[in-house]
């Protein structure tokens, strides 16, 4: 078996079309006004929404979100990552991401337009994962990303952020869930130990390498690393962030931050937040407002788009 495989994983990416006709005038994509359709060279291809979830999001939890998308004419892909990838596997990301690329090639969906929601930091870590492996390809430019919607997320990383996300994971255990959060949590503190003191020795043994690694390496120097700034360096590339002051676990303030570096590069950025809603409860509370956000965020980026996302290696 070779580094690259995962074991016993769930890689089971869930892929469903829209019944031909049954969207109606609530098709997203080409807009109707009852007659006549907006002409685009777009509109022989369906939109592609790919769905990723949070951390310990089930599929039932998806597909709530799947039905907004497939009764308005979309192609969905929605996926979940194991919760042990995300919070100890984390070395396992790019392999997820390659298995994604490979499937659209697959299904020769990358030609579509393709609309990312992301929940929480959970899917944003896979999301930054597959932005890296998209513009690793030999033509980035034939996948055809047009923007992405953020649900709870992005923020950076800490262990407080950490610790309430645990906390939210087992909240059925009632007192033994912060137990449980802290002991995770100490063995996650012991894992980053390890990889400085890992990096250090090799620095003061081995010393800094004249030739990096290759583009092709599916390993990195430390987990997660630079995943958010992948997010953030990201161009021509049309984004919606959902989100409420309500949410202890994503900071609204560090939400509106990120938005605001990403709408400094010149990126097109909506904000929609929400009044009493908690983490990725969003939708539950104010379904109406979750779905005219999400649908009118497509459409005006189809309207609007003008060019192919740009990725970090194309700029300092």
């Amino acid at each position: 078996m070779s580094d690259n495989e995962v074991p016993d994983m769930d890689l089971d990416f869930h892929v469903e079309f829209p019944t031909p006709g049954e969207s109606g005038a609530n098709l997203i994509w080409p807009v109707t006004d009852g007659k006549e359709e907006i002409k685009s060279s777009d509109e022989e291809k369906s939109v592609l929404v790919v769905l990723i979830g949070w951390a310990g999001a089930q599929d039932k939890h998806l597909a709530k979100y799947s039905d907004i998308y497939l009764k308005r004419g979309c192609i969905v892909l929605r996926y979940t990552a194991p919760l042990r990838v995300i919070f100890y596997d984390t070395d396992k990301f790019p392999v997820l991401a390659d298995r994604f690329v490979r499937l659209l090639k697959d299904l020769q969906l990358q030609s579509h337009p393709i609309f990312f929601h992301v929940f929480s930091n959970g899917g944003s870590f896979l999301y930054s994962y597959i932005l890296k492996e998209i513009s690793a390809q030999k033509n980035p430019a034939e996948f055809d990303l047009r923007g992405t919607i953020f649900d709870s997320a992005p923020v950076p990383r800490n262990i407080m952020s950490c610790y309430r996300a645990f906390i939210n994971i087992f909240s059925s255990y009632n007192h033994f869930k912060h137990v449980i959060a802290g002991i995770i949590i100490i063995m996650l503190m012991a894992q980053v130990f390890w990889h400085h003191v890992r990096l250090a020795f090799r620095f003061c043994i081995v010393g800094e390498r004249i030739e990096g690694p290759r583009s092709s390496s599916k390993k990195e120097l430390a987990p997660l690393q630079d995943w958010l700034t992948r997010i953030s360096k990201l161009r021509s590339h049309a984004f919606a962030f959902m989100y409420s002051e309500a949410d202890v676990m994503i900071p609204w303030q560090q939400v509106e931050k990120v938005a605001g570096v990403l709408r400094d590069r010149g990126n097109s950025v909506k904000l929609m937040k929400f009044v009493g809603s908690e983490h990725v409860q969003h939708f539950r509370m104010f379904p109406e407002e979750y779905i005219a956000t999400a649908q009118k965020f497509i459409r005006n980026t189809m309207e609007n788009y003008d060019g192919p996302t740009k990725y970090w290696d194309e700029f300092n």
